[in-house]
Order: structure tokens, then sequence, then C-alpha cells
């Protein structure tokens, strides 16, 4: 094992190779790999040396000395070891400053693109703003109006028209006379023809609605203005979403509805008519009997008072005297008698009070009490 002894020598040789003797973990590792003017690196010559024991049979009689090349060679791995790991840190810190440096410049490159972009999306905005007014008016607005004129379009169906925003692409209209390109104009075609399609199905389906009203209608036999109602609440309904099925049973129901609350008000009208005139029947015969009654009560009870020429000058009930003056002659003149009147208590004091009205009545009237 003599030559072995004399190798352990080299063996701690590249263990001290391995450790760093610089700042820099990476150049030190970088000079290791370095392959010198002999084609051969530090790297190589310790791998060299190492596997010059590949294979050695462990005796009894070189027990000792393969011990302390075990620990030769150990302390070579552990280096290595310690020096891999300097180098990963360094070179995890020389990349996060990389990173950290780099991105620094990104940063500011993007600021400033932003603030550029800032003030030129300023006119790029107005610029859009300016063609898309330009299209509106000098093409979509005029052949909407066409449309309308034509009866083939109406303004709830032109107000449906959607505006592309790709149209105010600088692309989309020429540079020449910033008109509609043909991609542009074709989109534009496709827009007017969907909201005329929008325009001729809706007027379709008023027409099923107006039609199936007047066959309710027919059959119920009213029209709209006996039950109150017209085509406008169905088309609001239509225009609020509602299918024409639906609104075809809405009719149905609505005109049902109508005319039974129709014809009950009617029939509550007739019968209250049929009994306020039964009972002004009643009141008619109820008054004329009281009449008769009261008249047949009257004759029987009542006096009337004679002048000397059998005219009636009073007729008297119990409770009441009626006089009848205008056939008394010499209205006008002071007359004067002189009465005794015999009764009973009752009979004088209702007396009195006939001559205290009297006297309230007619000033000139005087009577005298003795």
């Amino acid at each position: 094992m003599e030559n072995e002894r004399m190798d352990l020598v080299q063996i701690d040789q590249a263990a001290t190779a391995l450790v760093n003797g610089t700042n820099s973990p990476i150049d030190y590792a970088n000079a290791l790999l370095t392959i010198d003017d002999s084609g051969v690196s530090k790297k190589d010559l310790i791998i060299e040396r190492l596997e010059m024991y590949k294979g050695i049979v462990v005796t009894e009689d070189n027990l000792e000395d393969s011990k302390k090349l075990k620990t030769s060679i150990n302390k070579v791995a552990t280096n290595a070891g310690n020096l891999r790991r300097d180098v990963k840190k360094e070179f995890l810190k020389q990349q996060e400053d990389y990173w950290n440096g780099i991105t620094e410049i990104k940063s500011e490159a993007e600021t400033i693109v932003n603030e550029l972009n800032q003030n030129i999306d300023v006119f790029e905005t107005k610029r859009k703003e300016e063609q898309k007014q330009l299209l509106l008016e000098k093409v979509i607005q005029p052949k909407l109006e066409e449309l309308i004129e034509a009866g083939k379009l109406d303004q709830r169906h032109a107000d449906m028209f959607e505006f592309n925003e790709s149209w105010t692409n600088a692309t989309a209209v020429s540079k020449v006379n910033r008109m509609p390109v043909k991609k542009t104009q074709d989109e534009m075609n496709a827009e007017l023809q969907r909201i005329t399609i929008l325009f001729n199905q809706y007027t379709s389906d008023i027409q099923q609605i107006k039609n199936a009203l007047e066959m309710v209608l027919i059959k119920a036999h009213e029209t709209e203005k006996s039950l109150g109602i017209t085509t406008d609440t169905y088309i609001k309904l239509l225009e609020a979403g509602v299918g024409v099925p639906e609104i075809q049973q809405r009719i149905i129901s609505d005109v049902n509805r109508i005319k039974e609350a129709s014809e009950l008000r009617a029939k509550e009208a007739q019968e209250k008519a049929t009994e306020e005139a039964k009972q002004a029947i009643r009141e008619e015969i109820h008054t004329e009997e009281e009449s008769t009654a009261e008249g047949e009560k009257i004759a029987k009870n009542q006096v009337q008072v004679l002048d000397k020429d059998g005219n009636i000058i009073a007729v008297a009930r119990p409770g009441i005297i009626k006089f009848k003056t205008e056939d008394i002659k010499n209205l006008g003149k002071t007359y004067k008698y002189t009465y005794t009147f015999k009764g009973s208590y009752r009979e004088i004091k209702e007396f009195s009070t006939i001559l205290k009205a009297l006297k309230e009545l007619n000033p000139g009237f005087e009577y005298e009490k003795k």
C-alpha cells in the first residue's frame, strides 16, 4: 500500500483544491472546469486520481490504510458538495439580481409606453368618434331613412341598428374618401338586412293579432268599441317580447272576461231599474190608499161652516180649521160682535188658542175676555 499512501497526499490535495479560496464560488468553479493548454482541467485530474481507487479489495492487511483512504476521499466529496452549494447560492443571487435588473428596465419602458398610449388615445378616440359620426350621417342614416320612406322599416326598428365599433378602425374606411371599404359595407348591409327582417316579422305578427281580435269579437258578437278594447294593447305586449300565441290566448281571455263583466253590469242595471219601477208602483198604490183612507177619515170627522146664503166659509176637523174668506162679502170693513161661549175647559182653551192665532195673523182683529 506504499503507492497508495503516497496517493493519499494527492487525494488530500484534490480535496484542498475543492476548497474555495476566492470571494466568488462561481469563478472558482469555472477555474476547476476550465481546460488548460494541455487539454485537461483540474476537474479531470481530480476524477483521474479518484478513479485509481475503484475496485480496491479491502483486506485485513490494508484495513487501516483503507479507512484512511475512505476518510480522504470522503473529504473530497464533502468539499465538492460545499462548493456546489456555494455556487448554487451565488448563482441564485445573481439570477435574482439579473431578474430584478431586467424587470426594472422592462417596467421603465412600459411606463413610458403607457404614457405615450394615453396621449395617443386622446387623438385616436377623437378620430374614431369623427369617423363614427361620418358613417352615421353619410352612409347609415340616409339608408335607414330610405327604407322608412319605402315602408320597409319603421323608426322603432331603425333604432335597433347596432353600430359595430370595429367600423371606426382606420382600416374600415378608405384613406381617399373615408367611405367604407367593401368589408365594412358588407357588414353594414347585413345589419340593415337583420333589422328589416325583424320589421317584416313585426308587421306580420301585428296582422295576426288584428285578425285574431277581429275573429274573437265576431264570435262574441261584439266590437272593440262595445267592449272598450283596442289592438294597441296587444301590440304593446308584442313589443314587450310576448309571443303571438300567448297574445292570441290573452285576447280570447280578455274578450270573454270583459263581455261577462259587461253582461253582468247590464243585468244588474236592468234588475235595479225593474226594482225601482216596482217600488215606484208600490209607493204610488200606497199613497193612493193612504189618500183614500185619509179622505174617508176626514169626511167622517170634518165640519163645514156655512154663511146665511149657504156658502162654505170654514171647514173644521179636530185640530184644523180652514177659512174660505174669498167668499165673505164686505171684506176690509170693521165689525164688532159680542159672543158668549160655553163648553168644557178643554174646548174653551182650544177656542182661546184660535183667537190668539187670529190675532197674530190679523193685527186688526181684537177680542176681549170678561
